[in-house]
């Protein structure tokens, strides 16, 4: 997000509203709506907005309008109001950088004022209830103090709320937060409205966390990892992990009995309590895929969200044959386990290239050999040609058909690389043989 000067205090903000729904009146903030896009891109590309706010369930719209305010010399604030199921759409279809501010849909006044002025108008746009945390926490207690805890987290404007995989085996919900001094304010308070942790920072795993039933859902944790628990029966928790570097914190709350609806429940309250939704913000240095940490989602030109597959892909698979992936994710290890959907066309011309060295060296052996003009060096393949022409084939298009597929499924391993290159050399250097016997007549 670019650095820029705020409103000053004495002022008032003007702000182009480009849709149907305009928020509510907020002090120091001058609305101007405009629902027809043409007469908005006109608008827009005018000097003198402090912002331009366009509703986002068009991305098209989007895309066009705080096209034209990014234009010029002005600096104009360009927001997208969305609501978090429009998100991934915005990532796919605006070019980066035309978005500086996902606002969560709907916008109220003080909620945008919040973000043009970089203060809270009104003395709180969430509402806040200090709690003591008692002993034991009935169901309904558990949900409401972690709802506390959510609405403190998602207050935070840069926090990343991970969307729930629909195929999650164990759903939980995932916050990431960097670290800020609202976060460490949080940090602080955690205590207060969950209790002292189970397994706190900076401590090695103890007694009490190695008998609770929760190890059997978070395993072992590092020193640096922190474990609330609410509740004894169906019992929730709060996990923190904190990045490698230091830069983020992963949050994840989760429950003892995942199918119970509570975990998506609270991920809907954490949707409607957003104040914004960032964007990733480097989803464009890779032109077939990028994969964005903070979403933990795969972003490619047609696509942006959850991986459709938690686990990497098989050898064989439906995916095979009707998926486009070309590309693994930037942090998923090559090996001989690694696939993807769709070889890459280096791969295709390589297999091609084969495919013809393959088909005249079957000539070529068929027509000599099979004559006797020529000796056979390869008992297996002398052995095939005794047995008959349909024999011979078919064990020669067994063995091209073995050499494609070690190319076109093991392209990302390096062996399987060395591989299909030695059979490549191979080929050709009999391929260059077939043809000087020809040029010397020894193989008429």
């Amino acid at each position: 997000m670019p650095d820029r000067q705020t409103v000053p205090e004495r002022t008032a903000a003007r702000v182009l509203w480009v849709g149907a729904e305009p928020p509510d009146a907020a002090p120091r903030l001058e609305v101007v709506v405009e629902r027809d896009i043409g007469r908005a891109c006109a608008l827009a590309s005018e000097d003198g907005w402090d912002a331009v706010v366009v509703e986002g369930a068009q991305p098209e719209t989007v895309k066009t309008v705080l096209g034209e305010a990014r234009g010029g010399e002005h600096n104009t604030l360009r927001i997208a109001a969305s609501t978090y199921e429009d998100l991934p759409a915005l990532v796919r279809e605006v070019d980066e950088g035309v978005i500086e501010r996902v606002l969560a849909w709907p916008v109220e006044g003080a909620q945008l004022a919040r973000v043009i002025f970089g203060e809270d108008p009104s003395e709180s746009v969430v509402g806040r209830r200090a709690l003591n945390a008692p002993a034991e926490l009935s169901p309904g207690a558990v949900d409401e103090r972690l709802r506390q805890v959510v609405t403190r987290i998602v207050d935070i404007p840069t926090a990343v709320i991970r969307p729930i995989p629909a195929d999650e085996q164990v759903p939980t919900v995932q916050l990431v937060v960097p670290v800020t001094e609202a976060l460490l304010e949080l940090q602080r308070d955690l205590p207060r409205l969950l209790g002292w942790p189970l397994k706190a920072d900076g401590s090695a795993v103890g007694r009490a966390y190695r008998k609770h039933p929760v190890r059997k859902i978070l395993g072992e944790l590092s020193e640096a990892q922190t474990v609330y628990c609410l509740g004894r029966d169906n019992f929730a928790y709060v996990a923190c992990f904190p990045w490698q570097g230091g830069s983020k914190v992963t949050l994840v709350i989760g429950y003892q009995d995942p199918t119970s609806g509570r975990v998506a429940s609270l991920h809907e309250h954490a949707v409607a309590q957003a104040i914004e939704f960032p964007l990733p913000t480097r989803h464009r240095q890779s032109p077939l895929l990028f994969y964005d940490p903070d979403y933990d989602w795969v972003i490619t030109k047609n696509y942006a969200g959850p991986d459709r597959r938690r686990k990497r892909t098989s050898f064989l698979n439906r995916y095979a044959f009707r998926g486009r992936r070309k590309a693994l994710i930037p942090n998923e290890f090559r090996s001989a386990g690694a696939f993807v959907d769709s070889a890459p066309r280096w791969a295709w011309s390589g297999a091609a290239i084969f495919m013809l060295l393959f088909a005249v060296d079957t000539a070529m052996t068929a027509r000599y050999v099979g004559s006797g003009s020529v000796a056979e060096l390869n008992p297996v393949m002398r052995w095939g040609l005794q047995q008959g022409l349909v024999v011979f084939l078919t064990f020669k298009t067994l063995l091209a058909a073995a050499v494609v597929v070690i190319l076109l499924r093991w392209h990302l391993w390096q062996p399987g690389r060395w591989i299909f290159a030695a059979c490549l050399a191979i080929y050709l250097a009999i391929d260059i043989n077939w043809i000087l016997l020809q040029f010397s007549g020894t193989a008429g």
